[in-house]
């Protein structure tokens, strides 16, 4: 339960936590977005900025940032995969009983719920 004295900024981040998330859905089915981690949704995303630009429909600065914010998406896609790769290859090389030794042993650390 919230202090009675914050009850006014409880209710604001209420009220544009719901006006984000009307918002996001909107844009999703306006641009046909699928999931931005997805290959798809990246390049729906490239598709549109690319067809925006062209036709000159946003800002040059809106553009830049639009082009920084698909590059990001791909650097954490790809952060995402080599991290999948390597954790199947040392699981591999685990039960190969072949861990090198420049590999620190992670069969004890602990998974994060998030992941």
């Amino acid at each position: 339960m919230h202090s009675p004295e914050h009850a006014d900024a409880v209710a604001e981040g209420r009220r544009l936590g719901g006006a984000r998330g009307k918002r996001e859905a909107a844009l999703t089915v306006a641009y046909d977005l699928g999931e931005l981690s997805s290959l798809e949704g990246i390049r729906r995303l490239v598709q549109i900025a690319v067809t925006d630009i062209l036709s000159r429909e946003i800002s040059l600065n809106r553009a830049k940032a639009v082009l920084y914010a698909i590059q990001t998406l791909i650097k954490v896609r790809e952060s995402g995969d080599h991290e999948e790769r390597l954790q199947t290859v040392e699981a591999i090389l685990r039960r190969q009983g072949e861990v090198p030794p420049t590999f620190p042993d992670t069969s004890d650390r602990v998974e994060d719920d998030d992941e």
